[in-house]
């Protein structure tokens, strides 16, 4: 699936971290040459490219990461990247901007968690690859709780209102990209006091951010409904063996129901009972391929009061029945570390 594909499979990728650091390093290297679906999770995303070139599908608009380079994301940005095999064999074409968009399961193909692990080395010590690009991932609110118990200043969270590049070039923020690299060299090293060396480095690149952007425009009424509609996904993910009830999901993100389902449909390209069923169906393959419950009481556990209508909506989703998926995955899974939750240490 190229980034021109107009049916990219949107997944909520959620990443839990240890209370007492809540800050995770990663490394991906990969030579996949597309991009097989989109995403967004509830935290901050800083990649940072130390070699190669790296194509990012930003909210359905194409963008390359060059070396030295970093791009910032905000929770709940929609988006995507691979790594061409090679430089010049990047695709030139760009996505509209209208793309029509549809909430599937999907199993990560390409950049995932199958090749992507934590980072170890310096940054002077990159292995001959085609691309290198590490990733930090946080909560401000989290992380420098311990700094600001009664809550962050708003000036600390000015990305989730201010319309600002998400790809930020060296030339212009040098002294972000140098704190980056001093951030995940704390986090590779981990010498003494190391903890509390990054909180400080996480609030000061913060605070520069912030003044970088000053000028930019904030949010108008134009912008995607998806963080408003968090509430609501967050919802469904954890309670989705209960029944639907749109007046509540509305109520949790302060809307009128109508307007929640007009949101909705707008974001998601599907009614909230569309998305609830692709939500079940994703958990009960997680629970086919990491336990070894019944079928009929996996149906039940994930909300559905059958076993023929778990079956027909799994085959309609997944494209096959669940024994055979479990068949399939299930030697897969025990080896595959892309099914695992990601913990930060």
């Amino acid at each position: 699936m190229t980034p021109g594909n107009k049916n990219l499979p949107i997944t909520y990728r959620e990443y839990k971290f240890a209370e007492e650091f809540p800050i995770l390093l990663m490394e991906g290297k990969s030579t996949s040459p597309q991009i097989d679906f989109i995403h967004f999770h509830n935290c901050i995303e800083i990649a940072f490219c130390r070699k190669g070139t790296m194509t990012w599908n930003l909210e359905n608009r194409i963008f390359s990461l060059t070396p030295g380079n970093i791009c910032f994301l905000p929770p709940f940005f929609t988006h995507g990247s691979f790594f061409p095999v090679l430089p010049e064999a990047a695709p030139k074409e760009t996505v509209p901007k209208e793309t029509a968009l549809k909430v599937v399961f999907s199993e990560a193909k390409g950049f995932s968690e199958a090749n992507i692990s934590p980072g170890n080395d310096t940054m002077e010590d990159v292995p001959d690859t085609d691309v290198s690009c590490v990733y930090l991932f946080f909560n401000p609110e989290q992380l420098l709780a311990p700094f600001y118990p009664n809550g962050l200043p708003r000036e600390f969270t000015w990305y989730q209102y201010t319309d600002f590049p998400k790809i930020l070039p060296a030339a212009l923020f040098p002294e972000q990209v140098k704190l980056i690299r001093m951030i995940i060299q704390e986090l590779q090293e981990k010498k003494e006091h190391y903890r509390q060396s990054v909180r400080g480095m996480v609030e000061t690149l913060l605070i520069l951010l912030y003044r970088q952007h000053l000028d930019c425009p904030v949010f108008g009424g134009t912008v995607s409904a998806l963080p408003q509609l968090f509430p609501a996904v967050s919802f469904l993910d954890t309670e989705y063996a209960s029944e639907l009830d749109t007046a509540h999901l509305a109520h949790l993100c302060g809307l009128s129901q109508r307007q929640f389902l007009l949101y909705f449909q707008e974001c998601f390209s599907q009614t909230p009972l569309q998305y609830l069923r692709t939500v079940r169906i994703q958990k009960a393959c997680r629970l086919l391929t990491s336990t070894e419950t019944g079928i009929l009481d996996i149906a039940l556990q994930t909300g559905f009061h059958s076993l023929s209508s778990f079956n027909r909506y799994f085959h309609k989703i997944v494209g096959s029945n669940p024994q055979a998926f479990r068949n399939d995955r299930r030697v897969i899974v025990k080896k595959d570390p892309r099914y695992a939750p990601y913990h930060a240490e």
